[in-house]
């Protein structure tokens, strides 16, 4: 897999925890939960921008356009 196929595997599970917080503050779902999604995105988040620095080919704005 490359760089480019990873950063966008990442970007989709991005968005996809992004809708899952929305959707569990609306639905109150317990501080854990919340807390360790939010960590995960954190992290995905993280991850997308190491590898968009590593390849420059793929550096698309960064993560600034993430929610």
């Amino acid at each position: 897999m490359t760089n480019k196929e990873r950063v966008e595997i990442l970007k989709v599970k991005h968005e996809e925890l992004h809708q899952k917080i929305e959707d569990g503050q609306s639905l109150y779902l317990n501080d854990d939960d919340m807390k360790k999604m939010k960590f995960e995105k954190l992290r995905i988040k993280d991850e997308i921008a190491r590898l968009e620095e590593f390849d420059p080919d793929i550096h698309q704005g960064g993560v600034e356009s993430f929610r």
